[in-house]
């Protein structure tokens, strides 16, 4: 057993160590007591008394990193969607590894920022390593830039003007970005093909927002009924961009008169 795990252990169990002997690490010095990460994470992380051993050492080594690293600490994040993650270890080397570290499923290696994506059901172990003088830097992990469109399945038809009202909502991983959304419509009407196309600029959010577009024909004259439309919804901000694409028969419904 090394140093590191009979320290973690006798801290553990509540035994004192010997007078002279090195401090306890930290509990995420070793895998099994990493700390848990939840999003959006952005706390200190202690490396006082952390240590390396032989196996954090060999996963630097893999990476391509020194493997004279004298502290390490370990984080774990237990992916429930698809997505991905961006991580700012700061002056941290980082090693990421799917499942079990002793399985050596790395992921990603980095020095400074970097990203990774994650399945939904997995679990991923994030080893910190530095050389610097022990202290509490600031670690900051966040889900990347997603959007996500949905479409009403109603639209509304002004027969004076032609042109088809579809809506929907729209949200975004952070409050305060802008989203394009743009919706194509076809109809099949009497065996010949009426489309059109048109998009709005809305602000996106965390929490689902309305968004509503007026499409009118480019050629011909929509009806009643079944309609297919394709919905594109566009976003970015400073952790990255995403593209959502729908597609959705709507059913159009004449507009009553005097409404909107």
């Amino acid at each position: 057993m090394s140093l590191k795990h009979a320290a973690v252990g006798a801290v553990a169990l509540g035994l004192a160590l010997p007078s002279g002997a090195l401090a306890a690490p930290p509990p995420n010095d070793v895998p099994a007591g990493a700390t848990v990460i939840r999003l959006p994470f952005r706390a200190p992380v202690t490396v006082d008394e952390a240590t390396t051993d032989a196996f954090e050492a060999a996963l630097n080594q893999r990476c391509g990193a020194s493997a004279a690293f004298r502290r390490s600490v370990w984080l774990r994040f237990d992916a429930t969607r698809d997505t991905g993650l961006i991580v700012d270890p700061g002056d941290f080397q980082s090693v990421v590894t799917r499942g079990d570290p002793a399985g050596e499923d790395i992921v990603a290696c980095a020095f400074g920022l970097f990203a990774f994506p994650v399945t939904r059901g997995e679990t991923y172990y994030l080893m910190l390593s530095t050389e610097a003088t022990p202290g509490t830097p600031v670690i900051q992990i966040l889900q990347r830039f997603e959007i996500d469109v949905a479409v009403d399945r109603v639209g509304t038809l002004d027969r004076a003007t032609g042109a088809a009202t579809v809506s929907g909502t729209v949200a975004c991983t952070y409050a305060g970005e802008p989203a394009e959304i743009s919706v194509t419509l076809t109809q099949q009407v009497k065996g010949s093909t009426v489309s059109g196309e048109a998009g709005i600029s809305t602000d996106c959010g965390a929490a689902p927002l309305p968004w509503t577009v007026t499409v009118r024909p480019s050629t011909g004259t929509l009806r009643r009924g079944k309609a297919f439309t394709v919905t594109r919804a566009q976003g970015s901000s400073r952790f990255g961009s995403d593209v959502d694409v729908k597609e959705v028969t709507v059913r159009l419904r004449r507009k009553r008169a005097g409404c909107g």
